[in-house]
């Protein structure tokens, strides 16, 4: 501002000597001449007018250009990204009911021994990976799951299955029955350098504001953090936002190439934008692992899934038996009744889809 009051009061005395006369005109038109283009600062040092033309020129093309490559990159990464949700059955300490003159006892769900729908327990991010429907994401989104969702950046929605999981990497591999989806191009996170831009994609709040878009920078390239289940990962630490439900989506380069899978951040008072991702040059070789499985036919699935399956069928023998003792225990107590002894109480209905149905229904 006060260069442009200095180039105004100096116009005002070209005017004022104009009005005594040409000779002092020529005196000020040769005084320009020799001082040039030079104006003072406020701190007294002299800059020329065409150099600070020249930077607030160079400084508006560099904020354009940036503009314009995360644009750029936000149209090429947002078809990539999809809405993980995780579906569990709701708990049930079990009761006991009567159907058709029979007492059943059931495990979980409700009292008509029908086996509930699983429930929404949690949200997250996911990252297509291939156009027929293999997807990314953390372990710790589809921990527990009994049904995962996932919906596309057009709003069609998919059951998923899970293909490969490692609990200690904190990652999944899932594939939903889809073809021409957009796949994200990899990228080499080993050229990552500190101070990069990078933008993370994902759903903070689950759908209430699913394909958001942040920026930042790599704060860190290799961050050691010990996990909540005592593993230790080396990651990229960004000062990009990172929310609950952008677990498992993505870090990107302003080329709009994925460099990490995004899955934590640090939450303690004090503390804001310290948020990190896996790289891909930790994560692709797993997930390219999982993949290679599940087109041999084998699964990959983590150690403590299976041991999770194993336990699931085994209280669900249990459930069972425990079924089977209450009910000999009352009818031997309370005795056979007609409509226990009639055909509707030892038909299928009763003893087979209504009876069993109880232990059918999902462990937790």
């Amino acid at each position: 501002m006060k260069q442009f009051k200095s180039i105004a009061q100096k116009g005002l005395t070209v005017l004022v000597a104009a009005a005594l006369g040409s000779g002092i005109t020529l005196g000020y038109d040769a005084y320009k001449s020799s001082v040039g283009s030079q104006t003072v600062s406020a701190a007294g040092t002299e800059t020329t007018e065409s150099s600070v033309d020249t930077s607030l020129k160079a400084a508006s093309a560099t904020s354009e250009t940036l503009n314009d490559a995360t644009v750029t990159a936000a149209a090429k990464i947002s078809p990539s990204i999809v809405l993980v949700e995780n579906y569990q059955a709701p708990s049930s300490n079990g009761s006991f009911y009567i159907q058709n003159g029979r007492i059943y006892f059931s495990q979980g769900g409700s009292n008509s021994g029908e086996t509930e729908e699983p429930e929404l327990a949690g949200e997250g991010s996911g990252i297509i990976m291939s156009t027929d429907g293999y997807i990314i994401t953390n372990y710790h989104v589809i921990e527990d799951a009994d049904k995962i969702a996932v919906k596309t950046n057009d709003g069609t929605e998919y059951e998923a299955t899970v293909v490969g999981s490692d609990s200690d990497a904190d990652l999944a591999l899932l594939k939903i029955e889809a073809t021409g989806l957009t796949a994200v191009e990899v990228g080499d996170s080993t050229e990552l350098q500190q101070g990069e831009i990078v933008m993370a994609v994902g759903n903070p709040g689950g759908e209430t504001f699913e394909n958001t878009v942040t920026l930042g920078v790599v704060s860190a390239v290799e961050r050691e953090l010990t996990m909540e289940n005592g593993t230790t990962l080396t990651m990229i630490q960004t000062d990009a936002a990172i929310n609950p439900g952008n677990s498992g989506g993505a870090l990107f380069n302003l080329d709009g190439q994925l460099v990490g899978i995004t899955s934590a951040k640090y939450e303690a008072s004090g503390y804001e934008n310290i948020g990190f991702a896996i790289s891909t040059s930790d994560a692709m070789p797993i997930i390219d692992n999982f993949l290679e499985e599940a087109e041999n036919g084998s699964s990959s699935t983590d150690e403590s899934s299976e041991t999770t399956s194993t336990e699931d069928s085994s209280q669900s023998t249990e459930s069972q038996d425990q079924q089977s003792e209450w009910e000999d225990f009352f009818n031997n107590y309370f005795g056979n009744n007609s409509s226990g002894n009639s055909s509707s109480g030892n038909s299928s209905s009763g003893n087979n889809s209504s009876g069993n149905s109880s232990s059918q229904t999902p462990q937790m």
